[in-house]
């Protein structure tokens, strides 16, 4: 993939220079969390720190071409070894989320954008690309809310390098295309994909939708000999993510669904993995919303792909499949300023996929209590949460403090 993104990198800066003359205008953001709790596989208290935050920036000349950048890092336990001695027995991750050019052209009543991209881009299940076509307003769950950048929780496993074309319309619709190669888990080689997508806000209906399909690298092998194109094997891919109503309104209903790596391939002999492979990578969430005049209440049905889960990107979802209560306000007053606290009450099933837990009867659940607040501090918002495993909790176990995680973090935009 490095060459795919020196490519890009390569394609972006002369367009850079011809524009370098012109006053652009910039916009930045930023976020960092600390994660303090107690390691789990010691017997007694062994206080844990883990930290992970994202940065990023826009630079948008005369509205016509815009860059953007964002990168995420996250650390391993910082209190496991002497960091101050030994700072290379402490691991991190550092990742490129979004590295992109787009070009707008405007016409009488169509809006073109051709964009080159690598990382995370615009991800479905994420409603960073409903923000940045239709200018609605923040619509995803709080439930899956992620410290790895401005994109949150998305319901594919997009990573990769490509082009698209996106045609916005008058009415507040857009429909786009895209060519991209990434790196295919199953397969444990490259895929060429090819998505389709179709997006629109409406007063009382929001949505977003995609499909794709994913070509691994060996299943085209011969292409261009004796045949034009060789297809042994295909991977399909889609999600679709609505809102039915809006914040103004007394009810609204988020639904997200969506899946990964179903296989087509007429001449494998055991589609069973296959099968099971598309079971594991299912995706759902159904979140009623109640907002009355000065508190909310969302309650959460979700299954969340185990591979997601194991990140350990999300702050309130520790199991893949559940049910979530969310209430909150944010009109708490303190001063002349607006706090949100709120708690999340959360029951989880399974700590595996949902084949094995339905098939197997593999059941292990848990309930957790996640009081939370939110600060605004300095042009920011301070967050912080408590995660507390009840169910763990009072077996009174030894190790009592690792069933407990408290977790500080900032945002700000600039």
């Amino acid at each position: 993939m490095k060459k795919y993104l020196s490519f890009i990198i390569a394609t972006l800066f002369p367009i850079i220079s011809i524009y370098a003359f012109e006053t652009p205008f910039f916009t930045g953001h930023a976020g960092f969390i600390g994660d303090f709790t107690s390691n789990s596989s010691s017997n007694d208290f062994d206080p844990a720190f883990f930290s992970a935050g994202y940065f990023g920036g826009q630079i948008n000349f005369l509205d016509t071409l815009v860059f953007r950048t964002e990168f995420s890092i996250k650390t391993n336990d910082l209190l496991g070894n002497d960091i101050f001695r030994t700072p290379e027995g402490t691991s991190s991750i550092f990742k490129i989320q979004e590295l992109s050019g787009t070009y707008k052209l405007s016409t009488a009543r169509l809006t073109h954008y051709f964009s080159l991209f690598y990382g995370e881009y615009e991800p479905i299940g994420s409603d960073i690309f409903l923000q940045r076509q239709c200018g609605i307003q923040e619509i995803s769950s709080p439930l899956t809310e992620t410290w790895q950048g401005t994109n949150g929780s998305s319901i594919n496993h997009f990573y990769g390098g490509g082009l698209s074309y996106v045609m916005r319309f008058e009415q507040p619709i857009a429909l786009g295309a895209y060519l991209y190669k990434n790196y295919d888990a199953y397969y444990e080689e490259h895929s060429l994909n090819m998505d389709l997508r179709i997006a629109g806000a409406f007063p009382m209906f929001i949505f977003d939708a995609s499909s794709g399909v994913g070509l691994p690298s060996g299943s085209t092998e011969g292409t261009m000999e004796d045949y034009v194109l060789i297809v042994r094997e295909a991977s399909f891919h889609g999600g679709f993510n609505f809102l039915i109503g809006n914040s103004s309104e007394p009810i609204s209903v988020l639904t997200q669904i969506g899946f990964s790596d179903v296989i087509l391939a007429p001449g494998k002999k055991n589609p069973k993995n296959d099968i099971d492979k598309a079971w594991d990578e299912f995706y759902f969430l159904f979140e009623p919303r109640i907002n009355l005049r000065q508190l909310s209440f969302a309650l959460t049905f979700f299954n969340i792909p185990y591979s997601k889960i194991q990140t350990g990107d999300y702050e309130y979802v520790q199991e893949p499949m559940g049910i979530n209560a969310n209430v909150y306000t944010r009109y708490f007053h303190l001063g002349d300023l607006n706090y949100t606290i709120g708690m999340h009450a959360t029951l989880t099933l399974s700590d595996r996929a949902m084949k094995r837990a339905i098939h197997e009867g593999v059941w292990k659940r848990n309930f957790y209590i996640s009081p939370y607040a939110k600060f605004p501090v300095y042009g920011g918002v301070l967050s912080s949460s408590l995660s507390i495993n009840c169910t763990q909790l009072f077996k009174f176990n030894q190790n009592w403090f690792s069933n407990i995680d408290y977790r500080l973090g900032f945002r700000s935009q600039f």
